[in-house]
């Protein structure tokens, strides 16, 4: 018995050797990018929009981006190298049934930065319909939003430094039909105290990369639903009810 206790605490001893330090270095990393989201989102905000604003770029369209460029809602000319600029405003439409921003039908390179969304609580902040080549960054969102970002149909577009928290929700949500959602990269978000889940991948996402998020405090972390296929998801902070669940 004494034989036994001394292995007891030679093993206790030397699992905390090597346990302790891997939880202070992601603790310091946790705290680290929090401080950093808080310097980086600072909001430095121009203009406040109460209404619905919704950008379709079908051929034809009567509220494409050059009207929204008209309208003072967006700078830049679509390229690459000098994509439309959505920045520094305030998206409040939680009176209304309906999506603050939505962008659909949309192959123009664009960004949306450093924005605040409030909405509905049946909404999210931005929807993405069939859309390429956007940028969403150093976004957040206020009480009672469903959801800061909702991509359906969409790929090939990056979700990045944006703080997806407190949602009625979700933090961010994507979905999609057969294969229609993919390629898109979430990175380095903080999504957190979110009601129902961090990160939702519903059917028809696949090859999408999740990493580097710190995801805390939701009841669910990440939920992948049936239908989603080879996604990557690595290098993610976690600290929830269900780190990871498959339904």
């Amino acid at each position: 018995m004494k034989l036994n206790a001394k292995k007891f605490i030679f093993c206790s001893l030397l699992l905390g050797l090597f346990i302790l330090p891997i939880y202070f270095s992601i603790s310091r990393i946790s705290n680290h990018k929090s401080e950093e989201f808080s310097r980086n989102n600072s909001l430095q905000i121009s203009t406040e929009y109460n209404t619905p604003i919704w950008i379709t770029d079908l051929p034809g369209s009567l509220i494409n981006w050059s009207w929204a460029k008209d309208q003072g809602y967006c700078t830049g000319s679509g390229t690459s190298s000098n994509p439309y600029v959505i920045k520094n405003h305030i998206f409040n439409t939680s009176a209304y049934f309906e999506t603050p921003l939505a962008i659909v039908h949309s192959r123009k390179h664009f960004k949306i930065e450093n924005c605040l969304f409030i909405a509905h609580g049946d909404f999210a902040g931005i929807l993405l319909r069939n859309v390429t080549n956007g940028k969403i960054t150093g976004n957040s969102m206020g009480l009672p939003t469903g959801a800061l970002i909702f991509l359906r149909n969409s790929s090939y577009n990056t979700i990045s430094n944006n703080i997806a928290s407190y949602g009625e929700f979700y933090g961010i949500l994507l979905e999609g039909l057969i294969g229609a959602t993919r390629y898109n990269t979430i990175s380095n978000n903080i999504v957190s105290n979110n009601l129902d889940t961090g990160i939702s991948l519903r059917s028809g996402c696949v090859s999408n990369v999740i990493s580097e998020n710190i995801i805390n405090d939701n009841p669910i972390g990440i939920d992948l639903d049936p239908g989603t296929m080879n996604n990557d998801i690595y290098l993610n902070c976690l600290n929830n009810t269900s780190v990871l669940l498959f339904l």
